[in-house]
């Protein structure tokens, strides 16, 4: 009877334990690529530097310091101003970013 207490004890830690769902630290993007007052800036974990030479993302698309993209499969956009790219190679507006703990220019 012991044992069965113990298991069944053993087993509701471990059902609670596993149901919770998993703390985010926060809604940031860890990395991305914005066009802002006409520079291209690099985010990456808070950190902000301007880009200055071309940056190719794992998706083998090329981002240029003037905003000139080009996809993978070879056409080109532009990355405008008020726009962000995430670093998978999506592009966003900067205004439609989760405004918790985002970096602003």
């Amino acid at each position: 009877m012991k044992k069965l207490l113990g298991i069944l004890v053993f087993a509701v830690i471990n059902l609670t334990l596993f149901a919770q769902e998993p703390v985010q630290k926060d809604s940031v993007l860890p990395y991305y690529i914005m066009m802002k007052h006409g520079k291209l800036t690099e985010v990456s974990h808070g950190r902000k530097n301007f880009v200055t030479r071309n940056i190719t993302l794992v998706n083998e698309t090329t981002i240029h310091p003037n905003g000139k993209i080009n996809v993978s499969s070879g056409r080109t956009k532009y990355l405008r101003e008020g726009q962000y790219m995430t670093f998978d190679g999506r592009i966003r507006r900067l205004k439609d970013m989760p405004s918790v703990g985002v970096l602003r220019l």
